[in-house]
């Protein structure tokens, strides 16, 4: 289990898979190309954090706070973001596909160029088209 607080640690390309790490404070720290496939980030701060190419498939990040955090090119599929506050956060290029961000607050959010698929859930009255994602088509 990864507890505590972390503010401003520079641990790029680190591998956090499966950890739990809920409620825990990585505010403003660099975690660029960090590998958390799996990760329980319940209720964890990532404010102004560097997350660029993240690859945080199925991670738990119901009610995480991502304020302002930069997700450039990160991949998403299968997040649970439920809750999570991701006001002002850059996603642009973001794999979002099967993601469920219901009740997320997007609000000055940069989702441009970020990926979505059929099965991404959305707040209520957002439409992905709007904010210039691309819906990434279904296998057949």
């Amino acid at each position: 289990m990864v507890e505590g607080v972390f503010r401003e640690v520079e641990w790029p390309g680190s591998n956090l898979n499966g950890h739990n790490a809920q409620g825990a404070d990585f505010s403003a720290a660099i975690l660029t190309g960090i590998c958390a496939l799996g990760t329980n980030f319940a209720g964890a701060l990532f404010e102004e954090t560097q997350l660029q190419g993240a690859a945080l498939c199925g991670a738990n990040l119901t009610g995480a706070m991502l304020r302002h955090a930069n997700l450039q090119n990160a991949n998403l599929m299968w997040c649970d973001l439920r809750s999570a506050s991701l006001f002002g956060a850059d996603l642009r290029g973001a794999n979002l596909a099967w993601a469920d961000l219901r009740e997320v607050d997007l609000r000055e959010a940069n989702l441009s160029g970020a990926y979505f698929n059929y099965h991404t859930q959305w707040p209520r009255n957002f439409n992905p088209r709007d904010a210039a994602m691309f819906e990434l088509a279904e296998p057949r």
